[in-house]
Formats: C-alpha cells, sequence, structure tokens
C-alpha cells in the first residue's frame, strides 16, 4: 500500500503547480482511482520520482511515469526501486 505520508508530500508538491496552491478534494479522488490500475510498488515509484524530478509538473505527468515504470516491469526490466 501507498503510504499517506508519500500522498500527502505528493500532493503537497502538485499543489504548488495551482497558481491558487489549491487542489479539489474531487482532483485527488478521481487521480488516485486512475492509480489502480497500476501496481502499488510503481505508484509508490512514481510518486517519489515525481516528488523529487518533476516538482514542476501537474499530475497528469505522474501516470505517464506510472505507465512506463508499469511495462518496464511487465517486462522484467525493474524490480522496484529507482527505474
Amino acid at each position: 500500500m501507498v503510504s499517506e505520508e508519500l500522498k500527502r508530500e505528493y500532493w503537497k508538491v502538485i499543489r504548488r503547480t495551482r497558481p491558487s496552491g489549491r487542489i479539489s478534494p474531487g482532483l485527488v479522488s478521481r487521480t488516485e482511482e486512475q492509480w489502480k490500475a497500476f501496481d502499488e510498488d510503481v505508484v509508490a515509484e512514481a510518486l517519489r520520482v515525481h516528488i523529487v524530478q518533476h516538482k514542476s509538473e501537474k499530475e497528469c505527468y505522474t501516470l505517464g511515469i506510472m505507465r512506463n515504470l508499469q511495462k518496464q516491469k511487465d517486462k522484467g526490466k525493474w524490480e522496484g526501486g529507482t527505474a
């Protein structure tokens, strides 16, 4: 399971991409629902990568990271940790 602490840190970074500094609960809910299409370790790693390397990107960028990591994992080219 993706830790609540990691999620909080991620959404804190995402809020900085908004002029208002706010994100609706509906967006959080819809986005986290999309994460369910990926393995939990892939989601956690994608959040960490986004937080460290892509602070100025919005949440849709994270989905791209997840897709790429999941493809690598499915092909046996990634086993967790930093891709």
